[in-house]
């Protein structure tokens, strides 16, 4: 099987022995054998303090060569969840081309990456959700991907140059909005 290198995750463990953690000196180097975790075994991998790859994955497991992309993208919503102090839901993660297809989605959505997620906040419209992250982009302290608003959701992506997407993407289709 062919090896694979992830990023360090120290939310990351393993289960079933699908990952093996060698620890050298205060650091840890990751190395992933099995091409592909099930839904099932990824249900309790913490990418973040409150998030787990599971919530990316609806009716698809996440390709091994995504995983680097889902992270990056956890790891953003984690800082918006702390800035919100609310849970934040993912209503739509990562899809696979027929799941994209079967939705509507756009042919080279990042979804299909595992680089996007479309989300919600308890207790925060949606207006309120992408004002939220505007301001923590402009602050640096999540990354400047694509960000779009609509009626009752926000979509947030990790583009740029490791998807093949224009980095810093704005749009809005809430009912309404100037086109």
């Amino acid at each position: 099987m062919k090896k694979r290198t992830i990023p360090f995750n120290p939310y990351l463990f393993t289960l079933g022995g699908s990952a093996l953690f060698v620890t050298i000196i205060g650091f840890i180097k990751q190395k992933v054998y099995t091409p592909m975790l099930s839904k099932e075994q990824k249900t309790n991998i913490q990418a973040t303090k409150n998030f787990s790859y599971a919530e990316l994955e609806f009716h698809d497991a996440i390709p091994p060569e995504y995983m680097a992309n889902a992270t990056k993208l956890l790891e953003n919503l984690q800082v918006m969840r702390d800035a919100f102090n609310a849970p934040i839901t993912i209503i739509s993660g990562y899809r696979s081309e027929a799941r994209n297809t079967a939705v509507g989605g756009k042919d080279k959505s990042l979804h299909l990456q595992a680089a996007a997620a479309d989300i919600k906040v308890k207790g925060y419209t949606s207006s309120q959700v992408h004002a939220m992250i505007s301001k923590l982009i402009k602050e640096g302290k999540v990354y400047n991907g694509g960000l779009g608003v609509y009626d009752d959701f926000c979509h947030y992506d990790v583009r740029g140059e490791a998807t093949g997407h224009k980095q810093g993407a704005r749009w809005d289709e809430r009912s309404g909005a100037a086109k």
